[in-house]
């Protein structure tokens, strides 16, 4: 019985040290500040334009994404 006990308890302190600690803080992460809808080139088509934050240094965000544009079909 004292044997489980212990055996419960290294599991229980290895599994702290398994938490993930390497993820990326809510900060560091990138997310679009605007969007933009308008007409496409094409009949029946739209363009979403998403706009992200500058960036300072373009090292300083594993996340950090350029502005983006897609056209859709409708």
């Amino acid at each position: 019985m004292k044997n489980r006990h212990w055996i419960a308890g290294i599991l229980c302190v290895i599994g702290i040290w398994l938490t993930g600690c390497g993820q990326l803080e809510i900060e560091e992460r990138s997310f679009p500040l605007a969007l933009a809808v308008g007409a496409g080139e094409d009949d029946g088509s739209y363009d979403f334009t998403f706009f992200f934050e500058e960036m300072e240094s373009a090292g300083s965000s594993l996340y950090h994404k350029e502005n983006v544009k897609v056209t859709a079909g409708g």
